[in-house]
């Protein structure tokens, strides 16, 4: 049973930190669209994503990691202002795999 609180701890952890590389990206990609004076909808029409696509992007619901090029040029920012982000959600991918792992052994083991 303390193996199992402890996995439960774990992966609590590691989905926080998910989430808050993720909150911190779409913060960046709002920040960015407000100073460029642009609506969503005007930055999903140049992405050719629906609105709503890019609405979860802004609101941390999806990564746009293969989009972030594209969003940076639409956006008149650097890559670079993203890459911080961008190079940890390689890790996030690789936590987020782990965790799906670990749930499907827990889901098992149940």
């Amino acid at each position: 049973i303390r193996t199992m609180n402890l996995i439960k701890i774990w992966i609590f952890v590691k989905r926080s930190e998910f989430q808050d590389g993720v909150n911190m990206l779409a913060q960046k990609i709002k920040k960015a669209r407000l100073v460029a004076g642009m609506s969503m909808k005007e930055v999903a029409t140049i992405l050719s994503v629906p609105t709503s696509t890019y609405r979860d992007w802004e609101y941390g619901r999806k990564v746009p990691a293969d989009k972030l090029p594209e969003i940076a040029k639409t956006l008149n920012i650097s890559v670079r202002e993203l890459i911080d982000i961008q190079d940890g959600l390689k890790d996030l991918k690789r936590i987020e795999s782990l965790l799906q792992e670990a749930l499907k052994t827990i889901r098992q083991i149940l």
